[in-house]
């Protein structure tokens, strides 16, 4: 945060106040030693959020601070911070319990409000005949009631902690400015004397020397090392371009620096310095995250040493910026028993192929070494795709190659994980790893996306709660609807990216990806998927369900996402409904976009809406057939039950509308079957009643058929205010409420046509043409799910064949009727 603002509650819940308290006490009382314990304070702090100018920028600050403390002049300057630090700490730390136990309190007795990053508490809306009922009304208006009281209290603590955190701003800087006239975080200055490239090659080589001979790197040399990278960062000017990304700059001789140092230690001096720092306690860690942050820095190429007469940077950084020994590592993938992308017979040098474990070990532990790079600490474009392509193949190793499989590399679990998670700081490598786009000196020739990114779709981290392709997907379904064009851009081509390798039956090594998934390969996965990758995979697609059906851009209002056909959606849909949570997820999303359309084709009365709402309808019934007939045929312990995962689905989807995110929507409908969406127990009348949300029971005959989207947009303009409830013929009314659908058709008698009846009442109430409406109702009822039916649909003579195995054929991308048909 910057300035004054308030932080989130996730910010204070990853807060760890007391450490200031402790770090405050120690810095006041300790009379030797208040380097290491200002690295303490600089940890805790860093950790705390408090970024005057950004993450980065304060940890330079705080960096000057335990450069300098050893002099007797600043002596004053660090007992003013280490009071701070106690006094506010501890108020920090008693605000922070207070919210945090508000917030369990909410949690766990109000399970349907919605609590927000920034402390608004919400409830669940009403929709359709739900606004109608009288006690539902006046059930949601308590509990209104009751979340906005909730909602004040969340701000006032959140707001008192910002009081907290600026005062103790404020008394620190005053601290600060005593200690940058001795040499400013990222400044040129050192406590021993100013940086350059000979005294980086200097301190390189002694690294370089040390385990050459086999022995530890000496303390004064790794004093030294935490003593310059002090000084070794981005500029505090430079440093919010940095970190959002733009284009900044270094001094010369920093870089200078920074290189020789790196050419000199080399990769194996790198990675003994960064081990051996960490070992040493919170001063040694800081100056290895320091190494780590210049490692970024060299390879981005956004980061040049100044600007010519245009504007343009001069001597940019990029991945050739790194000592060759650095760029082997990362970039040497073994291809020994058949890895999809590999490019090496055997580690550089070696006299025997295949793949050591001692080298893969010596990779792993130099991407560990990489991954101490604070959060901020871009990588330039090319290293990030070599990280990631390093990291699949990793996954690859560690599941197809005996040599590394049975444990016998310390870390390479973690180095998937940390690999995927420092390339995903660069959306532009995310991208172009994801979609194949990107020119050659990013990716290399013949790069493949259908076979190098499958293997992180199989992959199964040791914690499956914790994906090594989270990082990859979280910021897709962030940015798909954010309104910044680039950002979404990048997210949807990236999804579209992810859709196309699900979805492919013909990649170049010949493995059938689309086949591989859906198969599954053990109790507690989806398809080839772990059910924890499945679900991050549908938390990214969801915002494109429309994409996936053919919708413009303008009406799913996304950007990037190219053109996919009904075969490939299906495969996308049939993978992804294999895991309850990811079903929920995709499939709850496709049937609330289906019933969007009705609502949007009231307000601008497109008929070819229609099609779209018919569209992710089918593909909806079409993929969890697909899925449930898989598992079935493969003899799968537990098969999913089709009309569960429907019913989950459309529960799903109902919450979506009511204004959940897809992720919470899938877990209310897993947890709450069977429910109405909002309902309240008559004998527990009170303002502290919980809600539950849920959607009801699937109806699939009557679901989207043109009397239950009629009767619905007749409910939408009967909500809003835009048909009078009065005028409402007495069929549709159930005292002052409107009937649900069900009700409606459960009333009428047994052979009597409504479609007129309720016909009639659209016309009037939206004032459109009967045949707009009647084009629009035939679109959405069924449209053109017969012409794309016959794409996937199993030839007449083989009778033991399912739609699976044709979709799992070239053939079926093939067909003249795999195509979306305009009408």
């Amino acid at each position: 945060m910057s300035g004054d603002a308030v932080p989130t509650i996730s910010q204070v819940r990853s807060w760890q106040p007391t450490a200031l308290v402790t770090a405050g006490r120690a810095i006041v009382t300790a009379g030797d030693g208040l380097a290491d314990r200002m690295a303490k304070v600089d940890r805790a702090v860093d950790q705390t959020a408090l970024d005057w100018e950004g993450d980065a920028a304060t940890t330079a600050s705080m960096r000057a601070v335990s450069e300098l403390l050893s002099s007797s002049q600043t002596r004053r300057a660090a007992v003013s911070i280490g009071e701070t630090l106690t006094t506010q700490g501890s108020g920090i730390d008693g605000h922070r319990s207070a919210l945090l136990n508000a917030v369990t309190m909410i949690q766990a007795g109000y399970p349907n409000l919605t609590i927000a990053d920034d402390g608004t508490v919400t409830a669940p809306a009403l929709t359709g005949t739900q606004a109608t009922d009288p006690v539902t009304v006046v059930m949601q208006q308590k509990l209104v009631n009751v979340a906005t009281d909730f909602t004040t209290t969340l701000k006032e603590y959140l707001n008192s902690i910002a009081t907290a955190l600026n005062a103790l701003k404020f008394a620190a800087a005053l601290g600060l400015t005593d200690l940058e006239q001795h040499g400013g975080p990222g400044g040129a200055v050192s406590g021993s004397g100013g940086l350059s490239g000979d005294r980086g090659a200097k301190l390189g080589n002694q690294i370089s020397a040390a385990v050459a001979d086999g022995r530890p790197i000496p303390d004064e040399v790794l004093d030294q090392v935490k003593d310059d990278f002090k000084a070794a960062g981005i500029p505090p000017e430079q440093l919010d371009a940095y970190l959002r990304g733009e284009e900044a700059t270094i001094p010369a001789s920093t870089k200078a620096y920074l290189q020789n140092f790196m050419n000199a230690a080399g990769a194996d001096g790198f990675t003994q310095t960064s081990e051996q720092l960490r070992a040493q306690g919170p001063a040694g860690q800081q100056a290895a995250a320091s190494m780590a942050n210049s490692a970024m820095i060299l390879s981005n190429e956004k980061v040049g040493t100044g600007r010519d007469v245009n504007g343009k940077l001069v001597n940019p950084g990029g991945y050739d910026q790194l000592p060759t020994s650095m760029q082997e590592l990362v970039s040497t993938r073994i291809s020994a028993g058949g890895a999809p992308d590999g490019n090496a017979s055997g580690a550089p040098g070696a006299a025997i192929d295949g793949a050591s474990p001692a080298y893969v070990e010596q990779q792993a532990r130099f991407i560990d070494a990489l991954s101490q790079a604070e959060s901020g600490n871009e990588p330039g474009t090319k290293i990030s795709t070599e990280l990631y392509r390093q990291g699949a193949h990793m996954a690859w190793l560690e599941q197809n190659n005996s040599q590394v499989s049975d444990g016998s590399v310390p870390g390479l679990d973690g180095a998937v994980g940390d690999a995927v998670e420092l390339a995903a700081r660069n959306p532009e490598a995310t991208t172009a790893f994801l979609t194949g786009e990107g020119s050659p000196e990013i990716l290399g020739a013949g790069y493949d996306p259908k076979t190098a990114v499958l293997p992180l779709l199989t992959y199964e981290s040791e914690d499956p709660k914790s994906p090594a392709i989270a990082p990859m997907t979280d910021w897709i379904a962030d940015n798909a609807k954010s309104g910044e064009l680039p950002d979404a851009e990048l997210a949807g081509k990236s999804a579209h990216g992810l859709s196309q390798i699900i979805s492919a039956t013909d990649t170049k090594n010949g493995i059938n990806n689309y086949e591989l998934l859906l198969a599954g390969t053990g109790e507690g996965q989806t398809g080839g998927m772990t059910a924890g990758t499945s679900q991050e995979v549908a938390k990214a697609l969801a915002p494109y369900v429309g994409k996936m059906a053919d919708m413009d851009d303008g009406l799913s209002g996304t950007q990037g996402f190219g053109p996919i056909t009904p075969v490939e959606s299906i495969r996308v849909f049939s993978v992804l409904s294999g895991d309850e949570l990811s079903s929920a997820t995709i499939n709850g999303a496709a049937l609330a976009e289906s019933q969007r359309m009705d609502s949007a084709f009231i307000a601008d009365k497109n008929t070819e809406n229609g099609q779209y709402a018919t569209r992710l309808e089918w593909l909806t019934n079409q993929g969890i057939a697909v899925d449930h007939d898989q598992q079935v045929g493969a003899n799968q312990k537990e098969a999913a039950d089709k009309t569960t995962r429907l019913n989950q689905a459309y529960t799903a989807g109902q919450i979506m509308l009511g204004g959940l995110g897809p992720g919470q929507a899938a877990i209310a409908a897993v947890a709450e079957p069977g429910k109405s969406f909002l309902t309240v127990d008559p004998e527990s009348v009170s303002p502290h009643a919980p809600l539950k949300t849920d959607g009801g029971t699937y109806d699939a005959p009557n679901f989207g058929s043109a009397n239950d989207r009629g009767y619905r947009m007749i409910q939408a303009m009967a909500s809003n205010g835009a048909l009078d409830f009065d005028s409402l013929p007495p069929e549709f009314k159930n005292g002052d409420r409107m009937k649900t659908y069900s009700e409606y058709m459960s009333d009428t008698p047994g052979g009597y046509d409504n479609s007129k009846e309720i016909g009639s009442v659209l016309v009037n109430a939206s004032a459109m043409d009967q045949r707009d409406i009647d084009r629009y109702l035939a679109l959405a009822n069924n449209g053109e799910s017969d012409e794309l039916g016959l794409a996937v649909r199993p030839p007449s003579s083989d009778q033991e064949a399912r739609i699976s195995d044709v979709l799992a054929t070239n053939e079926s991308g093939r067909s003249e009727h795999n195509r979306w048909v305009r009408t």
